[in-house]
């Protein structure tokens, strides 16, 4: 395993590959071939067409990240992003607990027949991206992971127009007095679908992962260049949305957009 890495590859690193190294040999299957290690700022060789957020002679008013945590890709996995439907808005309540009303789920379920063949299903803890991967997955159960969950922010109520510009702002760079800094969230969005994508390649199935739209844009602005821009690419997201990712390739799509 060691002449597999390069030799600045921390323990930790090692002690990854390693573990792969003996389940291959344990169970005759050919994770090594599947399985290519991102280290920060670099790419998994030429196939790979992401383009960080950090390009040379380009200004922003906030670091996104770019790598900035090693990741597991997997070359075998199909992920795909649910912004969740449409909640049940209730000033007096903060957004993180905000459910679904009986037309949100309705629009939830209109998504199902998009996800073909059997998936493993991981959600933000927010009620509302829950709840909209529960309607897609019908019987299946739905994981949970808190590093998933939207933007942290301030529960400050505005009227929908107030809040939107305040939002694309954020998304644009800049960061309001008490929101979720960029790198932070990029850092735990990581880490998650990180996590969660080896679990679904060890079982061969996709992988659907219940979020929001700041988060997942702000996490895929910080890997990939997203057209026209991170801002209108939030912008369009529908309530529910899908969100295709080619994790090798770099590919980002939104079926029917």
């Amino acid at each position: 395993v060691r002449e597999l890495l390069p030799i600045h590859a921390s323990s930790s690193t090692l002690l990854s590959m390693t573990l792969i190294f003996l389940i291959n040999k344990t169970l005759g299957r050919n994770f090594l071939r599947r399985t290519v290690l991102v280290a920060p700022g670099e790419h998994p060789g030429t196939a790979v067409r992401c383009t960080p957020c950090r390009q040379p002679g380009r200004r922003r008013r906030a670091d996104l990240g770019g790598y900035l945590h090693p990741m597991i890709v997997i070359d075998e996995v199909r992920l795909v992003l649910v912004r969740h439907a449409m909640p049940v808005i209730d000033p007096a309540v903060p957004p993180g607990r905000w459910q679904l009303g009986p037309d949100g789920r309705a629009a939830a379920r209109d998504l199902r027949p998009l996800v073909v063949g059997p998936a493993y299903y991981v959600a933000s803890t927010e009620p509302r991206a829950v709840q909209t991967l529960q309607e897609i997955a019908g019987r299946t159960g739905v994981r949970t992971g808190a590093g998933l969950v939207e933007v942290r922010r301030p529960h400050v109520w505005s009227d929908t127009s107030t809040y939107r510009r305040t939002a694309r702002s954020y998304v644009e760079g800049t960061l309001p007095d008490g929101w979720e800094p960029h790198d932070r969230v990029v850092g735990r969005f990581d880490r998650a679908v990180a996590r969660h994508a080896a679990a679904a390649t060890a079982q061969a199935i996709t992988l659907i992962v219940g979020t929001h739209g700041m988060a997942a844009t702000i996490w895929l602005a910080s890997r990939y260049h997203l057209e026209p821009d991170p801002a209108q690419f939030w912008a369009a997201l529908r309530f529910p949305d899908l969100i295709e990712v080619d994790l090798l390739r770099g590919v980002v799509r939104r079926p029917g957009s």
